[in-house]
């Protein structure tokens, strides 16, 4: 299995390829794991959210 983790661009004048939902779709029907940077930053508000929790207790 591959994992390939999707960066958003961060530099100016960066440029990536394009992975459209098809193409998403046939790499995960193969066995493939996709992360995006999106939902990398939902990740890790949900643990800071999580752990913030845990202190309060």
């Amino acid at each position: 299995m591959t994992h390939l983790w999707l960066r958003a661009e961060t530099k100016k004048n960066e440029e990536r390829s394009a992975l459209t939902p098809s193409v998403a779709k046939t790499l995960m029907e193969n066995g493939d794991s996709l992360l995006t940077q999106d939902l990398q930053s939902l990740l890790k508000s949900v643990t800071n959210a999580f752990s913030t929790f845990l202190n309060l207790k």
